[in-house]
Formats: C-alpha cells, sequence, structure tokens
C-alpha cells in the first residue's frame, strides 16, 4: 500500500478494536462470517471497502489484544446458548470500551440476526485458557513486554468477569522475575 492509499476504501483502520466489539455488543455473539458480513456492511453504510485480509489481520490484532475474544467452535454452545458450534464465534472482549462504529446501528435488522445471550462464566474460562496460554508462550519467547499487556490484562478479566486469576498472575510474574 503506498502512501496514497492509507486513507483508501481497504485502509484496515476502517474499525478501532473497540469499534468491532461495538459491532459484537450489538448482537451479544457473531459466528466469525456473520462478524464479517456484519463490519463489511457498516464499512460500506459509510461508503468504505474493507480488503478481507486486512479485515482478518484486523481482527486477529484485537483478538489478541483481548478486545475481542473467538470462541472455538468446540466451546460454542457451552458459550453462547443457541449457537450450534459449527464456525467459531466472537464476543466482545474484556479490554474493550465497545464503540458502535458509524454505520452499526442497522446491522441487526440487515443481518436479521436477533440477539444472543452470552453464558459469562463459560466465557471466562475460555478467556482464562487463553491468558494462561499466552502467558506461557511469552514466557517460552523470553517476551518481557508481552508477559506484561498480559499481566495487565488479568485485572481486566477479573472486573469483566467473575474470575480470578491470581494464578496466572503469579506465572507472569515468576516469568518476568526470570527474565530479569
Amino acid at each position: 500500500m503506498t502512501d496514497s492509499d492509507a486513507t483508501g476504501p481497504g485502509d484496515p483502520e476502517v474499525f478501532s478494536p473497540d469499534e468491532l466489539a461495538g459491532v459484537l455488543e450489538l448482537f451479544g455473539a457473531l459466528t466469525e462470517a456473520e462478524f464479517r458480513r456484519a463490519v463489511n456492511e457498516a464499512a460500506f453504510r459509510v461508503g468504505r471497502d474493507v480488503d478481507d485480509d486486512a479485515l482478518a489481520a484486523r481482527v486477529d490484532d484485537a483478538t489478541d489484544s483481548f478486545h475481542v475474544v473467538r470462541v472455538e467452535p468446540d466451546a460454542v454452545p457451552r458459550v453462547v446458548p443457541g449457537l450450534d458450534g459449527d464456525d467459531a464465534a466472537y464476543v466482545p472482549g474484556p479490554r474493550a470500551w465497545p464503540t458502535e462504529p458509524e454505520g452499526a446501528e442497522d446491522l441487526p435488522h440487515i443481518l436479521d440476526v436477533d440477539p444472543r445471550d452470552v453464558n459469562r462464566d463459560a466465557l471466562a474460562v475460555r478467556v482464562r485458557q487463553q491468558l494462561r496460554a499466552g502467558v506461557e508462550q511469552a514466557a517460552a519467547a523470553g517476551d518481557a513486554d508481552a508477559l506484561q499487556g498480559l499481566l495487565d490484562v488479568t485485572y481486566d478479566v477479573e472486573t469483566w468477569a467473575d474470575v480470578d486469576l491470581d494464578d496466572t498472575r503469579g506465572l507472569a510474574d515468576g516469568a518476568l522475575t526470570n527474565l530479569e
């Protein structure tokens, strides 16, 4: 992408992590295909065109930062009752300040998707697993910045869901100490 294209129709910055979470908050949860369609529809409504690869990268970044949580198909029926688990689902995450992006207000009617309840306890279990895996990967890589970021996320998760992450925080603290 050239500098002149930086604000063009394929700009991956069309949606911030908080705006991606805002799209999800309109529904509670969306399957991967629904999420992609919702973001593309909101972008279209304000005259933007989102490149699929750029969107996938943006969603991956939002997932890595815990603004969005990806629920793997095996856990979908427990986390999002009513969905069968044939596809991954996405929900707003613990680091997000969900912000409805411009053009998103009519998405529930356009997509014809009813709001979905999310089992917060089951979701917290998934987030805890993802967070611990992230800490273990960062520790193995000796990545102090990632460990510190994940340590910060533990506090966000505890205010977002009824979960105690002292053990995960201890693992991150210990790994940081070992890197000093």
